[in-house]
């Protein structure tokens, strides 16, 4: 089991707020999902590996990121489409919906759309992918019309990086040694060759890998989220029956999971609050009885109204 761990740097000068990088980071990332948005290349997200071998050739890396950030941006970009698409068919319960309106087969149908991006994609632009079971063409593009309609309804606006506060490097960009005594972080600049090195607050860890994040300073300083191992010590296994302890009290009833009723009858607590209950259900009742039968209010007499050239008059 792993957990992330936040380590918090010294206070920093100016060349080192990584500000720069965030930037080139955020602003990659934020090209990717301009790309990603076309429902046309929602096929590269069941298949990033291909997305990156294919983009590797134009290589469109106007921020001069290291290889491996731009890939890492790119990773970043497919896993933010992708829970964007899962949680919104999630939180909308679009499969339920598919469940209560259709019958086998459309609704084997409909839940074989929701399996691969690539066909929810082509749903979105009005198409009927043809499955490898046997379905018709009227049954096909009835379930693709709701399915279509829920689909906009839950996405709305494709995400977009709106907060530029953060980039994550893996253990090819960044190395983790001690000088002194104190902890330090090492990272690949933008700049070939030049690595910009950050002292760490607290303990030394002794061991990390895995994806680094590091987050844009807030007053002089970083923090580096890290993931470490953490052991989890298993339950022992109950031999006998667990006996727990209730403190009821002595003044009044109560009722156990397995239904037994202890007691015989209100305490002077159970006593008190019904006694408020009931009082403030009768003050609520003799309200409303009173509104009922208060004769209504007589309407004021007033002068009708006459509209000429000279404007609004009162006749007497």
């Amino acid at each position: 089991m792993t957990r992330t761990v936040q380590w918090q740097s010294v206070v920093l000068n100016i060349g080192k707020w990584l500000t720069v990088m965030v930037l080139a980071y955020g602003r990659q990332k934020d090209a990717f999902l301009r790309v990603l948005a076309k429902t046309t290349r929602w096929g590269d997200l069941d298949q990033p590996r291909d997305f990156r071998n294919r983009d590797k050739a134009s290589r469109v890396n106007v921020w001069q990121l290291p290889v491996h950030l731009y890939h890492r941006a790119l990773s970043d970009a497919v896993d933010t489409m992708k829970r964007w698409v899962l949680a919104a068919i999630a939180q909308a319960h679009i499969e339920g919906e598919l469940f209560r309106a259709f019958e086998r087969p459309q609704r084997r149908y409909a839940l074989w759309l929701l399996r691969k991006l690539v066909r929810i994609g082509a749903v979105l632009r009005g198409e009927a992918p043809v499955p490898a079971f046997e379905i018709s063409l009227a049954e096909r593009k009835a379930v693709v019309r709701l399915l279509r309609r829920l689909l906009r309804k839950a996405l709305g606006n494709s995400p977009r990086v709106h907060l530029r506060r953060w980039f994550e490097v893996d253990n090819s960009l960044y190395r983790f040694f001690v000088h002194q005594g104190k902890a330090h972080l090492s990272i690949a600049g933008l700049i070939r060759g030049l690595r910009i090195t950050i002292p760490l607050q607290g303990f030394l860890i002794p061991a990390i890998t895995g994806n680094v994040r590091v987050v844009h300073p807030m007053q002089h300083t970083l923090a580096v989220n890290i993931p470490l191992p953490v052991r989890v010590d298993p339950l022992p296994e109950r031999r006998q029956p667990l006996t727990a302890s209730l403190d009821a009290g002595v003044t009044e009833v109560f009722a156990d999971s397995r239904g037994n009723f202890y007691g015989e009858g209100f305490g002077r607590v159970l006593d008190r609050l019904s006694a408020q209950t009931t009082a403030q259900g009768r003050r609520e009742t003799d309200c409303t009885q009173r509104r009922k039968n208060w004769p209504p209010l007589a309407k004021p007499e007033t002068g009708k109204r006459r509209v000429g050239f000279g404007g609004l008059t009162w006749a007497e």
